[in-house]
């Protein structure tokens, strides 16, 4: 296992570990990390980027192998560490930087050259306790359930693709992909005052999507925007971005789920179209996202048992989950 696995330590924690691709199984760890303050997890997220590793996708593969404790996702209670925050629910941030190098020096902690992150570089959120250094976790306000902290990471992503994206009041925006990721965004670009609209394939998602009320729903794209927001990172995905946006417009690309998308430079040449990409969120940003969760909508996730994770991550590989995020409980 990478850092932070299978060292002795004080005890043991309970977990679903990924033994191999396609296989999680439900079993007790070491908890060996001795550092940092330790969070008892309520919930943890299931975001795509675990399923891609799950199933061994080329683009994850030669990143990350078994076994792991996949889980970036995470809300939880301290149950100890410095900073007052013992006993209070927060979010993980999950990103680690190193705080030195010019990218974190200039703010854009997500850039950071010797990055690490939660659920892949150490032990993540589908284990029932986990440790972290303390400037890692952000409370959450006042009133908001511990198990909502899961929320605070997608939220941010689609908060840093938002404000890649530029003005966008008054604006038609399309966002392609009605997952966790573009369901917020969504949510995020209409209360800066965009006309949103969601292109999502799965009827099943779609149904949920429409059901959330938060932009209009189409299965084929309907038309020109001003913007484009892509969260799926396919070639596919890429080519119905570009087909939506009008000239002189912008594609934010926040999706990763092919190594390599074929462009239509048709499109984006003759369009004068901007193409960008939109990498997690800075620390600033995740921030903000945890203070808007006081401000989120009920909407009704998919919520399983941590111990149903292998199950939950091949509903979501085979498209089977109609809601745009599962997260299990402890």
């Amino acid at each position: 296992m990478g850092e932070g696995y299978g060292r002795a330590g004080a005890g043991v924690v309970r977990a679903v570990v990924l033994e191999a691709y396609g296989r999680l199984e439900a079993r007790e760890v070491a908890d060996g990390s001795q550092e940092g303050s330790q969070v008892r997890v309520v919930c943890c997220g299931v975001c795509g980027s675990d399923v891609a590793v799950y199933l061994g996708k080329p683009i994850m593969r030669e990143r990350w192998q078994p076994p792991l404790i996949l889980g970036h996702e995470v809300g939880g209670v301290v149950e100890d560490g410095a900073g007052g925050l013992a006993g209070r629910p927060v979010a993980v941030n999950p990103i680690l930087s190193c705080g030195q190098c010019d990218q974190c020096r200039l703010g854009r902690e997500n850039l950071c050259r010797s990055r690490r992150h939660v659920g892949f570089h150490v032990p993540g959120g589908f284990a029932e306790r986990i440790r972290v250094p303390e400037e890692q976790l952000v409370a959450l306000p006042e009133g908001v359930e511990p198990w909502k902290g899961a929320l605070a990471e997608p939220l941010a992503v689609a908060l840093q693709a938002a404000q890649r994206a530029g003005e966008v009041c008054g604006r038609r925006v399309l966002v392609v992909g009605g997952g966790g990721i573009g369901a917020l965004a969504a949510w995020v670009l209409g209360r800066l005052g965009a006309a949103v609209t969601i292109l999502e394939a799965s009827a099943l998602r779609r149904t949920w999507l429409q059901n959330l009320r938060v932009a209009e729903v189409a299965d084929h794209v309907p038309g020109e925007f001003d913007v484009v927001v892509e969260t799926a990172g396919t070639s596919r995905s890429l080519r119905a971005a570009l087909e939506g946006c009008g000239p002189a417009g912008k594609v934010v690309v926040v999706g990763l789920g092919e190594a390599e998308v074929a462009l239509q430079l048709g499109r984006l040449v003759l369009g004068q179209v901007a193409v960008e990409g939109s990498y997690t969120y800075t620390r600033r940003v995740f921030e903000a996202a945890v203070r808007m969760l006081a401000e989120l909508p009920e909407w009704p996730w998919d919520r399983r048992p941590a111990e149903c994770a292998d199950q939950a991550l091949r509903d979501l590989a085979e498209g089977h989950v109609a809601a745009g995020r599962v997260l299990l409980t402890w």
